[in-house]
């Protein structure tokens, strides 16, 4: 996995969280995933329905305007191109169950509507 920052307590949570969607949905994640032009990654992203999770890490009490501003440019050109982004902190083992059935209805529908044909990511060509 490709998340830094984040405790161990964190981890374990975001491992339930991803094995539990999978066991929900049957679709795996991609780690440190990119959407759009934007050059923000995801910390977790379903492309196969275009859902997106990222996670307040540690102790990100106070962020500088900067910091906000990247992520609302982030969440918005992803939301612009058909994507349901979550921003969640993985603190709380009860709040988890709630976004797992959130995350697992999002696909699950999004499946059952064959949105899958409609996946535009970014691809990066390096010379």
């Amino acid at each position: 996995m490709l998340i830094t920052n984040v405790n161990c307590g964190e981890y374990l949570l975001l491992a339930l969280l991803v094995n539990e969607v999978r066991e929900a949905t049957g679709e795996d994640c991609g780690f440190g995933y990119s959407v759009g032009n934007n050059r923000g990654r995801f910390d977790v992203a379903w492309p196969c329905a275009k859902v997106a999770l990222d996670i307040k890490k540690g102790n990100e009490y106070i962020q500088n305007s900067d910091c906000i501003l990247r992520r609302v440019k982030k969440h918005s050109e992803a939301a612009n191109l058909g994507w349901v982004v979550f921003y969640a902190t993985l603190n709380n083992q009860d709040s988890i169950g709630e976004i797992i059935q959130s995350i697992s209805n999002i696909i699950v529908n999004r499946r059952r509507n064959n949105f899958g044909s409609n996946i535009e990511t970014k691809t990066t060509n390096q010379g």
